[in-house]
């Protein structure tokens, strides 16, 4: 059974003013095989009373997130930043390690800036999968939207200059620039037969639908994306790695839209276990 986890990042938002303490009262009423957690930044000086809140909830906490201003650090500074970003990369793997978590999500790119540092941040990458590797912790970087090449190159290229780098494969991402059809050609299909992707984000996008200036992060069937032929690919292909919903479930007030969630989590569950 291919395990499906719920991002907290789903719905703990600026729309709650991100209160983390809402994860173990919706983890309760979730069909779920435990969490994906998201860091964010605005939450650094309240990491220790965050970890001891995590591991109170009685949740598994398998994937962490790191925080996203890693990658927006190395896009904007290449090498000169990074000291910064492992300074954030230490914090989030002690605290992946402290919470249980075996897979870390990880921008190298992020931002405006985005993969204008690319080269340099290659040996930082290979650095940061070796301290995650001591651990007993993937690494597993995300198809963050480049804006030179597609992502599903960045990936070859990053697969070729270290064999242990992992990747995280985000379905809304890669619709943005119709790349998700380019795994089913050999080149890129390599990505899964050779189990460089362990982790999928299935979100579903709409590249015209934005929501206060801002493209959605929808549930399947919401958007355009093609799950059915993901779905296909990932039987084909053998994938026995892990996934995570992250579709946005929050209702304007801030309140978690828990039934929803779960919708999506049963109708994956199944689509790709059946």
């Amino acid at each position: 059974m291919i395990p499906v986890y719920a991002s907290t990042g789903a719905f703990v938002t600026r729309k709650n003013n991100r209160n983390y303490r809402l994860i173990g009262p919706v983890g309760d009423r979730m069909q779920i095989d435990g969490f994906e957690f998201l860091m964010f930044d605005s939450w650094n000086d309240e990491i220790k009373e965050i970890r001891s809140y995590l591991k109170a909830t009685g949740h598994a906490f398998p994937v962490l997130h790191m925080d996203k201003s890693i990658g927006e650090i190395l896009s904007e500074k290449g090498a000169d930043g990074f000291s910064e970003a492992m300074r954030l990369y230490e914090r989030d793997l002690e605290t992946a390690v402290e919470i249980g978590a075996k897979t870390l999500v990880l921008h190298l790119w992020n931002g405006r800036h985005s993969d204008a540092h690319f080269e340099e941040s290659l040996p930082i990458a290979s650095e940061f999968c070796a301290l995650a590797k001591a651990q007993n912790i993937t690494l597993a970087i995300e198809n963050v939207i480049p804006k030179t090449e597609l992502s599903v190159d960045r990936l070859i290229a990053m697969a070729r200059y270290d064999e242990n780098l992992r990747f995280t494969y985000d379905t809304k991402m890669a619709h943005l620039k119709n790349e998700n059809p380019l795994l089913h050609e050999e080149k890129y299909k390599s990505l899964l037969t050779d189990k460089k992707i362990v982790h999928f984000h299935m979100n579903d996008s709409d590249p015209n639908l934005y929501y206060d200036g801002r493209l959605q992060v929808l549930h399947m069937g919401e958007g355009t994306v093609d799950f059915k032929s993901i779905f296909a690919l990932l039987k084909e292909t053998s994938y026995t790695g892990t996934v995570t919903v992250e579709s946005t479930s929050v209702e304007r007030d801030g309140a978690p839209q828990i039934e929803k969630m779960n919708k999506s989590l049963v109708a994956i569950r199944r689509a790709i276990n059946e």
